[in-house]
């Protein structure tokens, strides 16, 4: 196991509530795309964000977009307000967002999601089509290249859909 996939186990073991988006959901649809971090759309409530940081304890996590790199203490009334997370760990980098480009907040992602039994434990991630749509949105370099990519794989499933 790989440390993006110790860190999405972290997460699975401690029942946080996300969907894997990104680079590591376009890898686990057969893309090649590289990826070096974790990306997951999760609930902001302060229990969720509890609960994250409870699974990331052991690991250091520390605010990678902060000058001096705090470490990642949160508190009941301290996990109230955030919007997003950028964190580095001993095992990588995990950026939690609250809401995913081209489909909306975390609700709307769950809802554009479907479960993934990796080796590290069942989880959901962003639909086939939903992360197209959301990479399209981005329209980086890295992201027209998945798209490509993932769009030839759809394609492939469909035609393997129409042929059974």
């Amino acid at each position: 196991m790989n440390d993006i996939e110790r860190l999405l186990a972290r997460l699975i073991d401690h029942e946080v509530d996300f969907v894997v988006i990104g680079g590591f959901a376009a890898v686990a649809y057969g893309s090649s795309v590289r990826t070096q971090d974790l990306d997951v759309c999760t609930d902001f409530s302060p229990e969720n964000l509890l609960r994250l940081q409870q699974a990331l304890a052991e690991v250091h996590p520390v605010h990678r977009t902060h000058p001096r790199r705090p470490p990642l203490v949160l508190t009941p009334e301290g996990a109230r307000g955030w919007k997003n997370l950028y964190l580095d760990t001993d095992e990588g980098q995990l950026d939690c967002l609250s809401e995913v480009l081209a489909i909306g907040s975390y609700q709307a992602v769950r809802e554009h999601s479907v479960e993934i039994r990796p080796p590290a434990g069942r989880c959901r991630i962003l639909s086939l089509d939903a992360l197209i749509r959301s990479k399209e949105a981005l329209d980086r370099p890295r992201d027209r290249e998945a798209v490509l990519q993932l769009k030839a794989i759809r394609e492939r499933l469909d035609q393997q859909g129409s042929s059974s």
